[in-house]
């Protein structure tokens, strides 16, 4: 009957700590309009660009993101969808228009920057994730 009892705390315990795991969705994906693909980033390749936006993202997003966009920000253990790494596949595959928009327009539990952020400093963010992700 004890061995019983443990198995049943033991599951118990886990399935606790599956429900406050936070979880990856892909849900984040259907929410960007296919539209978002044809914006053009206007400043590919501008490193001045890109490291004013490093600038901008260790100011609001590194919170979230971590350090280096690996999704171990302290403020990550927060939000209840988890936070992606900017290696992840789906970030990854995502074309440089569809980062802007969630930037710009936020998801899951992102805050929107569009109110925050001129278009200018949205594509330097664009630049800096690419720049993460050896895309530069």
């Amino acid at each position: 009957m004890n061995g019983f009892i443990q198995l049943i705390a033991v599951g118990f315990l886990a399935s606790i700590l599956t429900l406050s795991e936070p979880t990856t969705t892909t849900i984040e994906d259907e929410k960007i309009p296919p539209s978002a693909d044809l914006l053009q980033n206007p400043i590919t390749g501008d490193l001045k660009a890109t490291s004013q936006g490093a600038r901008i993202y260790k100011k609001i997003c590194w919170v979230c993101h971590g350090d280096n966009g690996n999704g171990e920000g302290p403020q990550a253990i927060e939000i209840k969808t988890k936070v992606l790494s900017f290696n992840d596949e789906q970030v990854l595959n995502r074309s440089d228009g569809a980062l802007y928009w969630w930037i710009e327009n936020g998801g899951n539990d992102m805050q929107p920057y569009k109110d925050v952020l001129s278009k200018k400093d949205l594509w330097k963010t664009v630049n800096y994730v690419r720049k993460t992700q050896n895309k530069l």
